[in-house]
């Protein structure tokens, strides 16, 4: 967690507002920085999901999106079954297609950290398979 940027992020929180936060942040150290009138809650577990979508990530993204549904009091079986439903957005580990027994995916990563993790997801679908990642850098200071 950056310090600096999220101390600004969690200052635009409106009064008796809600912070929902990952299960493995340090609660304590966040308690120094945080308003007594904030509502903080960590993402919760919802078990087993069946996403279309690939990588770990997704399910931690899966598992934050079912958290704001309790927290905004909906109906969490169809709020899962939408999310198991949802095939992604474009450029986010898209898949394009197949050429001589190649599955090719696009993905638009813009961080070091978020290349990382796509190439980490293909890896682990793709257990028994060549994965290899061409790398186009926005800029050289993608790099």
């Amino acid at each position: 967690m950056r310090s600096g940027s999220y101390k600004k992020f969690v200052s635009k929180i409106k009064k008796n507002g809600t912070l929902i936060i990952p299960n493995t942040w340090n609660f304590t150290q966040l308690t120094k920085f945080i308003r007594k009138d904030i509502k903080v809650i960590k993402i919760g577990d919802f078990g087993k999901l069946d996403l279309s979508i690939i990588g770990d990530f997704r399910s931690e993204n899966a598992n934050a999106a079912l958290t704001v549904a309790k927290v905004l009091g909906l109906n969490i079986t169809k709020a899962k079954k939408s999310i198991e439903n949802f095939k992604g957005i474009a450029r986010r580990l898209e898949y394009k297609g197949e050429v001589n027994d190649v599955k090719v995916y696009d993905d638009y990563a813009v961080q070091p950290y978020t290349v990382l993790k796509t190439a980490n997801a293909l890896e682990e679908k793709f257990k028994d398979k060549k994965v290899v990642l061409v790398f186009e850098p926005h800029t050289f200071s993608r790099i």
